[in-house]
């Protein structure tokens, strides 16, 4: 892309997003441009030109999946980028007063997905901490067993 169309890209998204603050300020013109914008769609769902999953072949319904989870996971990822915490910034206010009870592992702020992955991280330690275990102790009793039959 060059350089201008990305600009007038950017003209046109602050335009649009303009006209919808000030359609969204007036609740009668907000509720009637809803009323018109349902009643195109339920026109061209009847002209066919709008289509339900079901109505698509197998193949139409893959690719069609395949981009809503593309866009589903970037939509995800942007929510995410923004909810991280900017490195540096101050601990919250009751961190600061227990200050001797902090820990040193955690992140200030978890998000659910985050939370979500450090106890994925902690159950596989343990699986392997119990695997780890259950080696060394049947070495120990392969040991044994070598030992009473050597004698």
């Amino acid at each position: 892309m060059t350089r201008e169309s990305k600009k007038r890209g950017k003209k046109v998204k602050q335009r649009v997003r303009k006209y919808r603050e000030a359609l969204k300020s007036n609740l009668e013109r907000y509720e009637e441009a809803k009323r018109l914008e349902r009643d195109r769609y339920q026109r061209r769902k009847e002209q066919g030109k709008i289509k339900s999953i079901n109505d698509l072949t197998p193949r139409q319904q893959r690719k069609l999946r395949k981009g809503s989870r593309a866009r589903s996971k970037k939509s995800y990822d942007k929510k995410r980028k923004v909810q991280e915490p900017v490195q540096g910034t101050m601990r919250p206010h009751s961190m600061r007063e227990n200050s001797m009870q902090t820990p040193t592992h955690q992140n200030i702020s978890e998000t659910p997905t985050s939370a979500i992955l450090t106890s994925g991280k902690r159950r596989s330690r343990r699986n392997r901490r119990k695997m780890r275990l259950e080696i060394q102790k049947l070495k120990k009793e392969l040991t044994t067993e070598k030992s009473k039959k050597e004698k």
